[in-house]
């Protein structure tokens, strides 16, 4: 599917791309933060070692604040590219539309033609844009 609708891409694959890295450093966070309250349990709370909890407090502290950067930021470029991807598919799809011969539109309802351009172009775009949330839907 991705390889009929990548023309649509073109001019967001970086900022697609910049925000597919941003989510691996949200994973990162993710696995740092609990990696890190291991060793707080392990070797400050079980020994009852409390001098070793504020470096480690801190490392906490920066990778959730790395973790909260990096979804940030992936969120903004995701979001930028999904709203121009969607921008250039709908012209495509209204384009192609105007182009169709004028009792097409009378051999059909006008409800049909509209989910048509509206809700069909949205979810393409939702697949184009964020392939973890079209992996989730399709697993349940």
């Amino acid at each position: 599917m991705l390889s009929e609708f990548w023309p649509y891409t073109r001019g967001d694959r970086l900022r697609l791309l910049g925000g597919g890295l941003l989510s691996l450093v949200l994973v990162g966070a993710e696995l740092g933060t609990v990696i890190i309250f291991e060793a707080i349990v392990g070797r400050v709370l079980e020994r009852h070692h409390l001098t070793g909890f504020w470096v480690l407090a801190g490392a906490w502290l920066a990778i959730a604040a790395a973790g909260a950067l990096g979804m940030a930021g992936s969120r903004r470029l995701a979001g930028l590219a999904a709203a121009r991807v969607q921008l250039r598919l709908r012209d495509s799809v209204f384009a192609r539309a105007q182009r169709l011969p004028a009792d097409y539109f009378d051999e059909r309802r006008l409800g049909d033609l509209l989910i048509r351009l509206t809700d069909d172009v949205a979810v393409v775009e939702e697949k184009i844009a964020s392939p973890r949330v079209a992996v989730t839907q399709n697993q349940r």
